[in-house]
């Protein structure tokens, strides 16, 4: 991966908002390395961010790519709607420059975080280069599609987008270095990652930059690897993470930072050896990405490839969970191999199993080297529910559990819970029935103490919708069978002895089941006091945010022992209700909220009451969204010369691209004699606007491209022959095409033409020719040149322009100007390109 800055795409404007200088600036992250570049999301639409990997191709032969594998990316993204992920893609900053013209000191930092990440620019120049990017440009609109492009194609941002220029407020003028670097973190795998940056020497006064250089140096991040724990292993308790990581030298590790599924996981460590105790209670059971990212003294970054591993279980402290085993089989089921941590654990066996006749289908649970006993069994209908328990005294290594039924060759479920801190079994209940939801209710025998419930559908295989404050512990959909087989339990445990607690489910109703029930209790010494409060985190949306719309509000948290809530705060005041289980989300409608800043927070409580808020969230509330701006100058060529001219052949990224060429021809010593007509690239031209009341001509075409464009070029034809003319031509992405126009002409004074827009957030361009000088522009603040042709031979000027940042609203007067020279004639033409999302 690397990075483009077009050094003719650099420019100084000023923001319509608030008035200040802002350094503005096109890049490009683009594949030039041997194979395409995809990330495929796994999206949550609850709390509207997504988890990556990257899909790794191998090359049969040349310009052919098949799938080998994938990689977790350590990196989470936040969906901004409409078509923007969040994403750790580039980063940019401005530095001091020093002496040898490497980047000083940090003076201002872009606040560029969106990215559609898909191709919209065709580069090539590497080998097996597709006319045509892999990835669809439209997937971007999708969070859940994959996301990358081609080799040879990249990812543009233009000098004229929001949310990208530097601010330029206390930054005297001087020589700066504008040091751009792709996939800052290192989370993407890449054949090199040492030439990820580009720095610009850059000469900034006032409204001007004038770039003085342009390098890319080769920069080595920290290499740093997860070494502990390895890839596959079940997680609980407290685990130790290790890392080893090493800089190239005269850099050091300034930090390591643990992470997990992208997020950091504790406080940075800033010396060797690199360990942290992560306590695993309050992290969902399931698969987890954990990895590492190091920082160098220079501030290079570098992450490790992740490590998946099984959360399968909390930290057994006091009465908990420890250890969580699951399996599927037919006629018997065992578990793979695990551990646990606690001293004198209790262990429950939950069979689920289908079976051929009312009553005759049992199971017998052994193993883990325990005695097993039955808890209660439940089989009135077809199939079998049933419970066993067993007591280990001490820690379990290694161990496996197996059921094995009575009626053979059918299909049943063994999920095993192992508790810490247990008393040993309450009270427990069992219920059949040929319809209904299945229930079962218990009276608790102490305060404290876990209920947990496990079933089996006969005549369906479909999921459980569970009944109010109850979590579903392992499911089995058995589509092979038509058959499902379920473990639930109590989100919270029981307040008083004598409680009634109901396990039920509200869907399916039309089935026949069975439902086995039972209470697993605490013991009796009393576990030390839970004092740790919980950590927690807002995830969507991210600070300085423009939010509409309904907004996905999101947090991360975790805990010693567990999260019990998880509360958001606007402005202070509640958000919705408590979330009592994780995904930790709420949806807010922004349409409520005034216009203008807000804050969000998040508190979350643990099990034992204690408590911590998150750091504040600032966001922006507009209603309606603002309209995106995503213009592309995807291709830009230029012919100069005598008579006709053609172009350079070019490529465009897209179908619907808008061409505009921009004539600018001297001509005979009478006004409105010279004339110009565009044609070529198999596409139809209509002429836009013609100025030529001055001797010479300035005008613009335009054409739209119905498909992708390959070794396209264009055509400019004088009807006088004889005579110099400029000719460029660009493609444009993001635009519906031309709205409003001007034309004007003078024999003296500074060119200079205004036009209204008639949609919201333009870009506008102009062409002008000087017939009395060869002598180069002076433009004004707000405008770059586009391209500019002194003419010494014939002594005219021909030059066009455009703003470097998008209009205001519909019904803006945009002049577009230059401020010298002021004695020549000239003719001047300028067109409004229309926003396609205006």
């Amino acid at each position: 991966m690397q990075i483009k800055v077009p050094t003719n795409l650099i420019s100084v404007g000023n923001d319509p908002g608030t008035g200040h200088r802002m350094l503005r600036f096109t890049h490009i992250t683009w594949d030039a390395g041997p194979g395409p570049f995809e990330i495929d999301p796994t999206y949550s639409q609850t709390t509207g961010t997504s988890t990556f990997v990257q899909s790794i191709y191998n090359s049969p032969s040349a310009g052919v790519w098949s799938f080998d594998h994938t990689v977790p990316v350590s990196a989470t993204g936040v969906f901004h709607q409409p078509d923007d992920y969040q994403f750790p893609l580039t980063a940019f900053t401005l530095h001091t420059s020093n002496t040898d013209g490497t980047p000083g000191a940090v003076v201002a930092t872009s606040p560029k975080t969106d990215y559609c990440i898909t191709g919209d620019t065709y580069v090539g120049g590497v080998p097996n280069t597709p006319n045509q990017t892999f990835i669809p440009q439209s997937n971007c609109e999708d969070p859940t599609k994959p996301l990358g492009w081609s080799v040879g194609w990249g990812d543009q941002y233009d000098q004229t987008d929001a949310g990208q220029p530097i601010d330029l407020t206390g930054v005297p003028d001087g020589t700066y270095v504008l040091h751009a670097t792709v996939d800052p973190q290192h989370v993407l795998t890449e054949t090199n990652t040492s030439n990820n940056v580009t720095d610009t020497r850059l000469q900034i006064s006032g409204g001007n930059v004038t770039v003085l250089s342009q390098t890319q140096p080769v920069v080595s991040p920290p290499a740093v690897s997860v070494t502990g724990p390895a890839s596959g292993t079940n997680v609980s308790g407290t685990v130790t993470l290790q890392a080893s990581a090493s800089a190239t030298p005269p850099a050091t590790v300034g930090s390591v930072q643990f992470l997990l599924d992208g997020q950091p996981l504790g406080a940075p460590i800033t010396t060797a050896p690199y360990a942290f105790s992560w306590t695993v209670g309050g992290t969902t059971q399931g698969t987890h990405t954990v990895s590492a990212r190091a920082t160098d003294s220079n501030g290079n970054a570098g992450t490790s490839q992740g490590v998946t591993v099984n959360v399968v279980s909390g930290n057994p402290v006091g009465f908990a969970v420890d250890q969580t085993a699951n399996a599927t089989g037919t006629g018997t089921a065992t578990t793979a191999a695990f551990n646990t941590a606690g001293s004198a654990d209790t262990l429950v066996a939950f069979v689920s199993a289908d079976g051929a006749s009312f009553g005759g289908q049992t199971a017998t649970v052994s193993g883990a080297g325990l005695q097993w006993n039955l808890v209660k069994r439940t089989n009135a209908r077809l199939g079998d529910a049933e419970i066993w328990k067993a007591t280990a005294t001490a820690p379990l290594s290694n161990v496996t559990v197996t059921s094995t039924l009575g009626q053979a060759a059918y299909d049943e479920q063994l999920t095993v819970l192992a508790f810490s801190g247990s008393g040993g079994i309450g009270a427990s209940g069992s219920a059949s029935a040929a319809s209904g939801g299945p229930s079962v209710s218990l009276n608790a025998t102490a305060a404290g103490s876990l209920s947990y419930a496990v079933g089996n559908d006969y005549d369906k295989g479909i999921g459980r919708t569970l009944g109010a404050n109850q979590t579903m512990v392992n499911q089995w959909v058995d589509t092979t069978t038509g058959d499902t087989y379920w473990v639930q339990g109590s989100s919270s445990a029981s307040t008083a002895s004598g409680q009634s607690v109901t396990l039920n489910d509200t869907a399916p109703t039309s089935d026949q089941w069975n439902f086995t029930g039972v209470e697993v209790v605490p013991g009796s010494g009393s576990p030390p006091p839970d004092t740790t409060p919980p950590t927690v985190n807002i995830t969507n949306p991210t600070n300085g945010q423009t939010v509409s719309g309904t907004q996905p509000v999101a947090a991360s948290a975790m805990d010693n022992v567990a999260v019990a809530s998880v509360q958001f705060y606007l402005d202070g005041s509640p958000l919705g209700s408590a979330v009592t289980a994780s995904p930790y989300a709420t949806s807010w409608d922004t349409t409520t909220a005034t216009a203008g800043t807000h804050t969000l927070s998040a508190t979350a409580t643990d099990t034992s009451g204690n408590a911590a808020t998150s750091a504040n969230v600032t966001v922006t509330v507009q209603n309606p969204a603002p309209p995106m701006t995503c213009f592309v100058l995807q291709a830009q060529v230029t012919a100069h010369g005598t008579g006709a001219v053609t172009t350079p052949a070019f490529h465009t990224a897209m179908a619907g691209e808008v061409l505009l060429a921009f004539v600018s021809a001297d001509g005979p010593s009478s006004a409105g004699s010279q004339t110009a007509t565009v044609s070529g690239a198999g596409l139809t031209w209509s002429l836009a606007k013609r100025a030529n009341a001055q001797f010479g001509d300035s005008e613009i075409w335009t054409a739209k491209a119905p498909t992708i464009l390959s070794t396209a070029s264009v055509k400019s034809t004088l009807a006088k022959s004889g005579y110099s003319q400029d000719l460029t031509v660009v493609a444009m992405e993001g635009t519906s095409g031309v709205g409003a126009s001007v034309a004007g002409s003078a024999s003296t004074g500074a060119p200079s033409g205004k036009l209204t827009t008639t949609k919201a957030t333009s870009l506008v361009f102009a062409v002008g020719n000087d017939w009395d000088r060869s002598a180069a522009r002076t433009l004004p603040a707000g405008q770059v040149m586009l391209e500019q042709w002194p003419n010494t031979g014939s002594g005219d000027t021909f030059w066009s322009q455009y703003t470097n940042q998008t209009t205001g609203a519909a019904g803006t007067v945009v002049t577009m100007n230059d401020t010298a020279p002021t004695n020549d004639r000239w003719n001047m033409v300028a067109v409004e390109l229309v926003n396609i999302e205006g």
